[in-house]
């Protein structure tokens, strides 16, 4: 069929008939035809796109126009939008408000006042995305915590009590309440005999009730026994401490307390410092020193001559109503004071003019008594802390010794060992598959802390000694199975005629000497 036929079936308009017949006088071609007819095509199709566009621009005008309405509707009638949503509208509203000019379309209306789906979607996807994150993190926190624990056990394990506790304080703050991680640091805790911090640890209310029962008892029976045994026999400074500085030779003498306790149990315990200032820094070891039972701080600065030549300088502590400190001592405040003296030792020695970290070795000695206090800060201080340890006339001590102590104090019917392997069993309970945990739990003693010391150690002892016999100083040398550096000397001397002997300098001259020489090395 031609185009001629078509043109001839097109109904045309009568008006549109008239006004061709009227301003065309001569008959189109077949080609002028067609072009007519396919401009008029054209036409037809862009109006059609043109009245497509209105109504887009229609539809986004009244999209954009909604809230305003829906402002002006509810101002008229006094109500509030309703709670179902953001532009929420009556469901009698058809979209007709005599208040207004012009007629909306209520179900366009409608649909500008609902989210997009797309918009809707993306919320809900950021939404799950932030709950997986969350999620993944604490998948990792727990998994974290595992490791931890399981790395904080094999450190216990090797007698490296620091490095577990690190573990298991940063385990116990990743991982849920009640976990593996919070028990295990309550129990070495316990085993370590400092403070158990039962108040920060959730969950575990039978392991703290059973730790804190057999910490009391032990701590009740050590004070019976040392009371028998007259351990502890403070006495005060006749002088009391000098707000001057003096000097002693070469060695310049300075005192101070530190504040120890917490609460009502509060006290200052004191020290005195001595430091040579005849020899370089980097060439001089500094000795923390803790003394006997019957000794006072004030006392050692008869030997400052002697510690000038090594050279060394030396802090000497007192404990708890000894020389100018305040309170009463206990068996159980001779340790949680050493470890608040310690943990002040930085500005103790700044607030004296002097550097920290201190140039040369930091070397840790106890005499009798105070080899106990000294054998327990190895323990719970930072491993690359000490770089010495000297125990003259020290009595040794260990976990096994101490649970049949307490079972005797305690009588044959009571329930100590019973309560050790609740314990021990609650630990073993809690932790991961496959980790082994420790064999059995124990108040651990000066043999069981020096297992863990990696530095070098200097045992002195007296053959006569009659106060703590010279079985105590082989003890400690064979417990000391990690150090990189082990010595025992006997002298021909007893408890307190040891500094009478010339061999008693010398060694520990050479023993400062020589960390003085490894540290050099080590730089």
């Amino acid at each position: 069929m031609g185009i001629d036929s078509v043109e001839s079936h097109a109904e045309v308009p009568k008006s549109a008939q008239e006004t061709r017949t009227a301003t065309t006088e001569t008959p189109r071609s077949p080609s002028e035809e067609r072009f007519r007819m396919r401009g008029e095509g054209y036409e037809r199709r862009d109006l059609a796109r043109l009245r497509q566009r209105h109504c887009e621009l229609r539809a986004e005008e009244l999209e954009d126009s909604d809230l305003e309405l829906q402002r002006a509707w509810l101002k008229g009638t006094g109500r509030s939008p309703g709670p179902t949503g953001r532009h929420s509208l009556p469901a009698s509203f058809d979209g007709v408000d005599t208040k207004l000019a012009g007629q909306v379309d209520s179900l366009s209306l409608g649909a500008a006042c609902e989210e997009p789906a797309e918009g809707r979607w993306r919320r809900e996807d950021l939404r799950s995305n932030a709950q997986g994150d969350a999620n993944c993190e604490t998948a990792k926190a727990e998994h974290r915590a595992e490791v931890l624990v399981r790395r904080g056990h094999a450190c216990w394990r090797e007698f490296r009590y620091h490095a577990a506790l690190q573990d298991f304080e940063e385990a116990a703050a990743l991982e849920a309440p009640g976990g593996p991680a919070a028990l295990s640091l309550l129990c070495l805790r316990f085993c370590l005999g400092v403070d158990l911090g039962c108040r920060d640890l959730v969950g575990h209310d039978t392991a703290k009730a059973l730790a804190e029962g057999l910490t009391q008892l032990w701590r009740q029976c050590w004070e019976r026994h040392a009371r028998q045994l007259r351990i502890l026999r403070p006495r005060k400074s006749l002088t009391g401490p000098s707000e001057e500085l003096r000097y002693e030779g070469g060695m310049e003498i300075m005192d101070g307390t530190c504040a120890v306790g917490a609460g009502e149990a509060t006290a200052e315990v004191g020290y005195r410092l001595h430091v040579n200032r005849r020899s370089k820094a980097k060439e001089t070891a500094l000795i923390i020193y803790y003394h006997g039972n019957g000794e006072i701080c004030e006392e050692y600065t008869n030997w400052s001559n002697v510690y000038e030549v090594f050279p060394c300088s030396m802090l000497v502590f007192d404990y708890r109503g000894y020389g100018w400190s305040s309170g009463k001592p206990s068996m159980a405040n001779l340790l949680s004071d050493a470890e608040q003296c310690m943990e002040q030792l930085p500005l103790l020695l700044k607030k004296h003019g002097l550097r920290w970290p201190w140039p040369g070795p930091l070397l840790l000695m106890g005499r009798s008594l105070g080899g106990m206090v000294a054998s327990h800060l190895i323990s719970t201080q930072p491993e690359a802390r000490f770089d010495g340890l000297l125990l003259d006339s020290a009595f040794a001590t260990c976990g096994h010794e101490r649970l049949q102590q307490l079972k005797q104090w305690l009588g044959a019917s009571s329930e100590a060992d019973m309560m050790f392997q609740e314990l021990s069993n609650a630990l073993r309970r809690s932790l991961p598959a496959g980790e082994p945990g420790q064999e059995q739990l124990l108040i651990y003693g000066s043999q069981d802390f020096l297992r863990g010391f990696r530095g070098p150690l200097l045992v002195l002892h007296g053959r006569h000694d009659l106060v703590v016999t010279p079985d105590n100083a082989k003890k400690h040398l064979d417990a000391a199975v990690n150090c990189c550096e082990r010595e025992l000397i006997e002298l021909d001397a007893d408890h307190n005629s040891m500094a009478g002997v010339t061999e008693f300098w010398k060694s520990q001259i050479a023993f400062a000497k020589r960390q003085v020489r490894r540290k050099q090395d080590a730089e």
